[in-house]
């Protein structure tokens, strides 16, 4: 075989490895490029496809070395230069690309309350003191690309040191933590864990939660806020989806704690929303299936009528690194409230598709089919008995809700609706009263 036929060879080879790395796709929760690549992956791919290209150019291009060396240098700085022009209005100015290219999401509850934050040292971030935000937003699955237009009306408000409540607490009997499940933004705060719990316990209850916190600054938020409090009861509601995945996140977040943040945020790039753009263009020509519908299942109501429901991600199994972090959050967390006088519950809050998962038809060609269900509340349960320590698992009430037709969570969001925060507060007084925690005794 003579050398210009093995060049071509090769070409070909380059060639489909190219075509390969487009192919592999992974349809998930950050497959925000036409719903089948990260950004990230995007511009990997991008990087393989223009140094494959280059290659071939000097595979089967006829013109000396030296030639080709500095055509491809000037091609390249000459790409860079006019996306470092493109990218001026956007680096400098503020400039906004999602404006051109049509490819803004709807503001979520997590969007709005970003812009009520301000920096803390341990908890990363907290809401300003006696801020609020109000407005329209949407599920927050909605960056699935789910065909929606649904809307919630949100009008919340924060105490004096940032949480979500009316009034100002000197003392309070019963101290709900958590995350965005507690601080329920898109929920009325009437029909909120918090307040329907102090409405069927008849004590003061106030609600801790922030959207985006993780266990250790739960536990930050029971030393500073809580405690101080004087409660009867801590609720320490932890949620199985990401709660422990992020224990990562946060000790990344530690380590970048006082460094300068001015940088563009990358929604408004070109280069970004050209990708969005592309992507999307290509589900159109080629009626791919859309990211959303490897998230969701078809739900069939009491009233016979077939919805379709969307959700989050699988879960995975945990790490030893995040199931040690977790178990000494929760002694620690235990421990302190014990020497404070009060009851440390743990309230084990379901992923989504957990309750879901048997009671919605699922189709073989979306990626949903292979997800998988760990075995964490059985687990982390196992070992609160083990430590004699109370622990509450919400699962199997929101999942007698599901099987008879009936919806515990948004459709269209991860979190529960106000039915799943009624049954979550109707299960947690039966175990109260059960165990004998509630009526409190008087100290």
């Amino acid at each position: 075989m003579n050398g210009k036929k093995i060049r071509w060879l090769a070409s070909l080879v380059i060639l489909a490895l190219v075509l390969l790395t487009w192919r592999i796709t992974v349809t998930s929760w950050e497959s925000e490029i036409g719903g089948l690549y990260s950004f990230p992956r995007a511009i990997f791919n991008l990087v393989v496809s223009l140094s494959g290209l280059a290659l071939i150019y000097f595979l089967l291009s006829d013109m000396p070395g030296r030639h080709k060396a500095l055509t491809g240098i000037t091609a390249m700085l000459t790409a860079v230069f006019c996306l470092f022009i493109l990218e001026i209005p956007a680096l400098f100015f503020g400039f906004n690309y999602q404006l051109v290219f049509g490819t803004s999401m709807p503001d979520t509850a997590l969007h709005l309350s970003d812009k009520a934050n301000k920096p803390d040292p341990v908890l990363i971030h907290i809401h300003w003191p006696d801020s609020s935000f109000t407005g329209e937003v949407s599920g927050n699955l909605v960056q699935l690309g789910i065909p929606t237009d649904k809307r919630y009306q949100v009008d919340v408000h924060y105490d004096h040191n940032g949480f979500r409540n009316d009034q100002e607490y000197l003392q309070a009997d019963v101290a709900v933590i958590g995350d965005s499940f507690v601080e329920a933004a898109i929920i009325p705060r009437q029909q909120s864990l918090e307040q329907l719990l102090e409405n069927h316990l008849g004590h003061s209850t106030i609600n801790l939660g922030q959207i985006a916190y993780g266990l250790r600054q739960e536990l930050e938020v029971l030393k500073r806020y809580a405690l101080p409090l004087k409660p009867k009861l801590v609720l320490w509601v932890l949620f199985g989806g990401n709660d422990l995945r992020d224990i990562k996140l946060y000790e990344q977040q530690l380590e970048q704690v006082g460094e300068l943040n001015e940088s563009v945020p990358i929604e408004q790039l070109f280069i970004y929303n050209s990708l969005i753009a592309a992507g999307n263009l290509y589900r159109r020509i080629f009626n791919a299936v859309p990211r959303a519908l490897h998230h969701s299942g078809l739900f069939t109501r009491t009233d016979g009528i077939i919805e379709r429901v969307y959700f989050g991600q699988s879960t995975d199994n945990w790490t030893p690194h995040q199931w040690q972090v977790t178990i000494d959050t929760l002694k620690e967390a235990n421990r302190l409230t014990s020497e404070n006088g009060a009851v440390f519950v743990v309230v084990y809050v379901p992923r989504k598709f957990r309750i879901y998962k048997e009671h919605i038809k699922l189709s073989p060609e979306h990626n949903i089919a292979s997800w998988k269900i760990n075995s964490l509340p059985n687990e982390l349960g196992k070992w609160c008995a083990e430590q004699d320590m109370f622990f509450i698992d919400t699962s199997p009430h929101l999942e007698e809700y599901v099987a008879k037709g009936v919806h515990p969570y948004l459709i269209d969001d991860v979190h529960w609706n106000s039915l799943g925060h009624e049954a979550a507060a109707m299960v947690i007084k039966q175990y109260l009263s059960s165990k004998g925690i509630f009526p409190f005794q008087e100290q």
